[in-house]
């Protein structure tokens, strides 16, 4: 029961990370997308005349 305890913790402790990872791959994502955005605005502003 104890070796099936560990095995099942060691599972979730896995999941937990590859999820966590996941989610730190989508807000680096997100990152880039913001600051390329920003970078961009200023730009669009001067051409269009806003």
């Amino acid at each position: 029961m104890k070796k099936y305890s560990n095995l099942e913790n060691q599972n979730n402790n896995t999941n937990k990370d590859k999820e966590i990872k996941k989610l730190k791959e989508g807000i680096e994502e997100l990152e880039f997308v913001k600051n390329f955005q920003q970078d961009m605005i200023p730009g669009l502003k001067i051409i269009t005349g806003f």
